[in-house]
């Protein structure tokens, strides 16, 4: 399984939603809310063995971002 697969599992998990996808916003997903998003992040980083720095979070919107940002840290 690829990056891109944990990704919408662990965000399909977390907020209990099979039809998320990596375009899905903040917006679109009721449940990222303060609580969600922090449970979201906890949990990435926990099954992808990485750390997100707050400066780095504050710039996630969607799902794909957090694919963007492992591939450039792991490309870095």
């Amino acid at each position: 399984m690829d990056y891109r697969d944990k990704l919408l599992n662990i965000a399909r998990e977390v907020f209990n939603n099979g039809e998320i996808t990596l375009n899905s916003t903040r917006d679109e997903i009721k449940e990222w809310d303060s609580v969600g998003y922090l449970i979201l992040i906890t949990r990435i980083e926990e099954e992808l063995s990485i750390s997100i720095p707050f400066e780095d979070i504050r710039k996630i919107n969607k799902i794909e971002d957090f694919l963007m940002y492992i591939s450039n840290k792991s490309a870095g």
